[in-house]
């Protein structure tokens, strides 16, 4: 980790035979946890690859798994099964969560992806995520999701830009935490529908005059002034009501400028979807490079 102060590996699990593959988990260096060595031992390379910790404070087991997509099914699911067994044996009062990369498509129906569903299902777990995890020109796929046994306060899909899969994030309510209070923010639901409607709005405005800036800086707010006022129209705010714990830890590492960056590449990300143009292709990988760039620093 670049900052071990703010964020730390608590427990990964690493190939020793082939590339590639593997799980880990971050938190925060302040939370503490115990690294459950039990599951990882289930991991077989190549077929399941597992990494799971337990949280005594709040009760909650975190588990990060892969399944690569060439491994056995049969295998991935035995494996999956004991680790669930294991889990809810020794932590019958915790909240679980499951979290990874299973290469099955949850949006369509398959026997593989209606086993998993089910697996989960007999011990609690229900599934969080039905939008697409990787898009691609000619396709979309949700082979990405979240199992819990506790009940999501807000789910929300996101493209950080530096990997070929969207990032998925919950926010949980802790039910074994103390001094959980109500917020009330202000959020922008989008939908299949809104989001067509938004292209067709981007897609009329000629882009030309604000991607010409040799400043990066001076490109964002350019593209912000007129950008902003097409969600606002289409996608307005509403306020939703969700609780939070009172003591919380602040995410220093996502600044203002990295904030600015990654609204700016979805910005671009969006009006290429709506016009085919060679510059703006380079102007969205030359803003790829240096936002993956300052993330790294």
């Amino acid at each position: 980790m670049k900052d071990a102060s703010q964020k730390v590996t608590k427990t990964k699990f690493c190939r020793q035979i082939y590339k590639h593959g593997g799980s880990a988990i971050v938190l925060s260096n302040n939370i503490v946890s115990r690294e459950l060595s039990e599951i990882a031992q289930l991991s077989i390379e190549r077929n399941i690859e597992m990494s799971a910790i337990a949280i005594e404070s709040q009760k909650n087991v975190i588990v990060s798994l892969y399944r690569p997509p060439t491994g056995e099914m049969e295998v991935f699911m035995d494996r999956l099964r004991q680790a669930l067994l294991i889990i809810t044996s020794k932590y019958s009062t915790f909240d679980i969560v499951v979290a990874g990369d299973y290469n099955i498509n949850f949006m369509t129906t398959s026997k593989y992806r209606d086993n998993v569903i089910d697996l989960f299902k007999s011990f609690g777990l229900d599934m969080v995520f039905s939008e697409p995890s990787r898009k691609c020109r000619m396709s979309e796929s949700c082979i990405d999701n979240i199992f819990l046994t506790n009940n999501w306060a807000e789910k929300l899909t996101v493209n950080p830009h530096i990997s070929d899969h969207y990032g998925q994030v919950i926010k949980i309510e802790l039910r074994h935490t103390q001094n959980n209070v109500k917020r009330v923010q202000k959020v922008r639901k989008t939908n299949e529908f809104n989001s067509c409607l938004l292209r067709n709005e981007l897609s009329q405005i000629n882009w030309d005059p604000y991607i010409n800036h040799i400043s990066i800086q001076n490109a964002f707010w350019a593209f912000h002034d007129v950008f902003y006022d097409a969600p606002d129209m289409i996608m307005p705010e509403t306020e939703v009501t969700t609780r939070q714990v009172k003591k919380q830890y602040p995410i220093t590492w996502y600044t203002e400028e990295l904030q600015q960056m990654n609204n700016l590449l979805n910005a671009v990300a969006i009006i290429s979807e709506a016009i085919l143009d060679d510059i703006l292709k380079r102007f969205t990988i030359q803003l790829e490079v240096i936002t993956n760039r300052r993330l790294l620093l």
